[in-house]
């Protein structure tokens, strides 16, 4: 190493000195820039800010979602949603409501920003509500503690019965006036019904005996709907006319539960048990954020590819199913290609988003950057070089005069202009770098002087001084 280090003698390089400088050019050349070329800044930054406040990059960091009532299907998923988005660093406060119909109207009037609610309902596209997809079956229960039932017409076994249909507004209630409606009993009551009784309280009224019935549309993960089919008192009637209702009615589907699906030992249910089912749906605001939309779809994804499902659905969820409600176009986008923007895996949930939506935006605006960025670091040598040019070119018109003049009058009328490109030469800032141009520039200036002179020793006059030297 000291072998190395002793020869040659190498001084110290000083490098601060030079970085120092390089620095000061850059910083003098970026000032250059913004005041000659300010309008190029000026239309950049107009261009960036229509398209960041046109396109909202930033999405918000806290969302509302409406749940439905305590322990739903709605309840339990929303807090999946939530545990999810907390981990992408958003917050979901979940907001319960009476069922359906109340989480819908808390979407329209603004109050929620996402609802879990059920498919199938009259959605108007002017009331800025949208639907991102189904996300999961919600089947029809109709539990029940008398005999079992062995017939054809499950409205005639109700009759005269104490049957829970859900609080007004409630999903449950929706999906059994439709089936009723369209077995024509729409305008009579055929069993005496407790409208006044919440979902959680008609489970209690069941098992004590105060009710005979109990509607319930649930996920097998309810709360509520477990609490019933896996005591033994209680019975799952199987819907005979399952396939009927599902064809009159287009947002019902059916869906069945096996024989012994949900016990072994004892083998429960007995036999096959065939019911019908709606889904549950997410909706949203249509002016939710981009990046929020597709985090929902990406979790509904996750949720479903986690769980194993007691009713699953071939091809999976999410899932556009229901042909009567307003798609999203966020959705729509999100199921075209396949899932969530390619970029998610990579980098945050939002910019992933905001440049699968942007792409073209920025592609184009990348074009008009890309060679500004190129030329501003090399700008300290594009004004020199601009410089320069200019002054090649008078040196060039005053050799052109030179040689036209044929007279000492017209010769000494050079002496001015040749003084002043002097004074240019001498007063021209040159960067680094530009050295060996500047070089060439009084290279040319000296040789125009030569030139000149020349002729002024023929007319007998006084020669210019000499050209500058380096600066």
């Amino acid at each position: 190493w000291d072998h190395i280090m002793d020869k040659p003698d190498v001084p110290n390089p000083r490098i601060e000195g030079y970085i120092w400088r390089h620095a000061q050019d850059e910083i003098r050349a970026l000032l250059l820039f913004v005041r000659h070329q300010w309008y190029v800044i000026f239309f950049l930054v107009l261009a960036i800010g229509l398209m960041v406040h046109q396109l909202k990059p930033f999405p918000p960091a806290t969302i509302r979602m409406a749940t439905g009532q305590p322990g739903s299907t709605q309840d339990v998923l929303g807090k999946q949603y939530q545990a999810r988005f907390a981990s992408a660093g958003v917050t979901i406060d979940l907001v319960s409501s009476k069922g359906t119909e109340d989480s819908l109207a808390l979407l329209k009037a603004g109050k929620v920003d996402v609802a879990l609610s059920q498919g199938g309902l009259e959605i108007d596209r002017a009331s800025g509500v949208v639907s991102l997809g189904s996300v999961g079956y919600q089947p029809l229960w109709l539990f029940h503690t008398g005999a079992d039932f062995t017939g054809d017409d499950l409205f005639e076994y109700l009759r005269g019965k104490r049957v829970y249909v859900g609080v007004i507004g409630s999903g449950t209630r929706v999906v059994v006036d439709a089936l009723f409606k369209e077995a024509g009993h729409a305008s009579q009551s055929i069993f005496k019904e407790e409208p006044s009784m919440l979902a959680k309280d008609s489970v209690d009224a069941l098992l004590s005996g105060k009710l005979d019935a109990v509607f319930m549309v649930a996920g097998h993960d309810s709360g509520l709907a477990q609490a019933l089919f896996t005591n033994p008192s209680v019975k799952i009637l199987s819907f005979p006319i399952a396939d009927a209702l599902a064809r009159r009615i287009s947002h019902i589907e059916t869906v069945s539960i096996p024989r012994g699906a949900i016990s072994l030992s004892p083998v429960r249910p007995k036999s096959d048990i065939k019911m019908v089912a709606t889904t549950t749906t997410l909706f949203a605001r249509a002016d939710l954020h981009h990046a929020i939309q597709d985090l929902l779809l990406t979790a509904s994804k996750d949720i479903y590819n986690s769980e194993r499902f007691f009713f699953d659905r071939p091809g999976g969820f999410p899932a556009f199913t229901d042909k009567t409600t307003p798609r999203s176009e966020v959705a729509e986008k999100y199921y075209l290609r396949g899932g969530a923007p390619f970029l998610s895996k990579y980098v945050p949930y939002w910019l992933a988003s905001f440049i699968d939506l942007a792409w073209f935006s920025l592609f184009t605006l990348f074009i008009v950057i890309y060679p500004i960025f190129r030329m501003v670091p090399a700008y300290r040598k594009y004004i020199f070089d601009v410089f320069a040019a200019q002054l090649y070119y008078e040196i060039y018109l005053i050799d052109q005069e030179m040689y036209r003049a044929h007279s000492a009058d017209a010769l000494t009328a050079l002496r001015p202009k040749i003084a002043a490109i002097s004074h240019k030469v001498q007063t021209v800032w040159t960067p680094m770098g530009t050295k060996e141009s500047y070089n060439f520039v009084v290279a040319a200036l000296a040789r125009l002087i030569r030139r000149v002179n020349e002729r002024f020793v023929k007319m007998g006059l006084e020669k210019i001084e000499s050209a500058p030297g380096h600066h």
